[in-house]
């Protein structure tokens, strides 16, 4: 479970002593003071391997055609290259957050449903793929970046979309590292090569291009994969998260076992603040910080089940692990 910032906001106004309803000031201070230490508290969780609370997964369509995928932009493609309407049939095409009635009568082929999405729409959002399946791309980046297609009357979206994880695709806007790719039809990983690794090798994107590609580099939020797809194939991202600044009414990235330690920090950072001639109180609050940090980061290594079991149940078996040659 994850705490609502403003909860935890008013559990470190008390903390302080400084619970001051109506204090619009010191709300603002309290939450840069959170954001700042959830900051940190991601790079000590990075530092020591502790990965899964700050990692996530996400899937991306790759763009046929063309060298790199902007990772911030939903992209849906359908697999029906043919489409022939039933009567009353009618989908809702929700681009960023606004959907739109689509009628599908008259519709025989993709073309048409391109033509028909994009009137209703006002905009180009609607394009037949290299494979001739409807591709619906959205009109933004980021977080507010998203597309979903769905029946109103009828079946018609089962019809251009028999795989119902591809009906909705929002843009990814927390990624920091990118720890994996993985082509899941195929069973493979795909390498992680640098950017100007990437651009020696594939000068020529057009020039060289295949159903999948065998390895990607990262480069200002895009995915560059060479060689280039002549498909829209769906890959699989395992990736790090970047720790971006809350309002108060947003929930913590962290799970709540990590609350003691954002009250301690950001209790510490504020007695600086607010009481900066006030070398006990900072002490003290430095103090409770660090046991926090060690009990809950550092030392939490150490936990049985942790780290590839680094400590072991019994006393005379140190480790497991294989043995070490001599």
């Amino acid at each position: 479970m994850k705490t609502a910032v403003n909860s935890l906001r008013d559990r470190i106004k008390a903390r302080i002593d400084y619970d001051l309803s109506g204090d619009t000031d010191l709300d603002a201070l309290v939450l840069e003071a959170i954001n700042d230490v959830l900051k940190l508290i991601k790079q000590d969780l990075l530092d020591y391997g502790l990965f899964a609370d700050i990692g996530a997964s996400n899937t991306l369509k790759l763009v046929a055609g063309r060298a790199f995928t902007d990772i911030r932009q939903a992209r849906i493609v359908g697999d029906a290259s043919t489409f022939t309407p039933v009567a009353l049939d009618a989908i809702s095409v929700t681009i960023d957050g606004t959907a739109y009635a689509v009628l599908m009568a008259g519709c025989t082929t993709i073309a048409l449903v391109v033509t028909a999405i994009n009137t209703v729409v006002g905009s180009t959002v609607a394009s037949a793929s290299t494979d001739g399946y409807l591709a619906i791309t959205s009109l933004t980046t980021g977080s507010t970046s998203s597309v979903t297609i769905a029946s109103t009357a009828g079946t018609p979206v089962s019809r251009l979309f028999t795989d119902s994880t591809e009906r909705t695709r929002t843009g990814i806007s927390d990624l920091d590292e990118i720890l994996r790719i993985t082509d899941r039809t195929n069973d493979k990983v795909i390498g992680r090569i640098s950017f100007f690794d990437f651009l020696e090798k594939y000068p020529d994107p057009a020039g060289n291009t295949s159903d999948r590609p065998d390895e990607f580099a990262f480069f200002n939020n895009r995915i560059y994969s060479g060689p280039s797809p002549n498909t829209d194939p769906t890959v699989y991202i395992d990736y790090l998260k970047q720790i971006n600044d809350l309002s108060a009414g947003d929930t913590l990235p962290f799970e709540n076992k990590y609350d003691p330690l954002v009250l301690a920090w950001a209790r510490e950072e504020l007695a600086t603040w607010l009481d900066s001639k006030d070398a006990t109180s900072i002490s003290s609050a430095k103090a409770t910080r660090l046991e926090w940090e060690h009990k809950l980061i550092i030392g939490a290594t150490n936990n049985m089940g942790q780290v590839n079991q680094s400590a072991s149940r019994r006393e005379y078996e140190p480790r497991i692990a294989p043995r070490i040659p001599e």
